[in-house]
């Protein structure tokens, strides 16, 4: 997929301005990269393959960066503890999202290296909207 994220509003009408642009968790000369992506509700989510350090931070198989889908900003990730013995993602789909409409997400992330799916729920902190009570 690639390590540039970027959101492009009104790409059908010839816009081509990127509203944001970021550089996701990659590690250059390792096999830290992204595989694949997934937007739902007011985010993207971020599926990283293998292990690598980036900076100070340990990046575990199974690792899924979230950002804030109007900005791109960084929110933060999620992964499995280490020993969980996770593999390898090879699928270019490997990740699906949903949003419930209680606002819960719901992560599947496929994990070929021991045949499994891995199951994410996250319940992100609830955002006051203008006008809302």
């Amino acid at each position: 997929m690639g390590n540039h994220l970027c959101r492009y509003d009104r790409w059908s009408t010839g816009n081509r301005t990127a509203a944001w642009h970021v550089v996701c968790t990659f590690q250059p000369g390792t096999p830290c990269e992204p595989i694949s992506f997934d937007v739902a509700g007011d985010y993207v989510f971020v599926a990283v393959a293998e292990r690598g350090r980036v900076g100070t931070q340990e990046i575990n198989r199974g690792h899924i960066d979230v950002y804030e889908g109007q900005t791109g900003a960084t929110i933060g990730y999620m992964e499995p503890p280490p020993d969980w013995g996770t593999g390898w993602m090879d699928a270019v789909e490997c990740l699906s999202v949903y949003q419930r409409r209680d606002g819960e997400y719901l992560l599947i992330q496929e994990e070929d290296g021991r045949s499994k799916n891995l199951f994410y729920r996250w319940n992100p902190p609830l955002r006051r909207v203008r006008g809302s009570f």
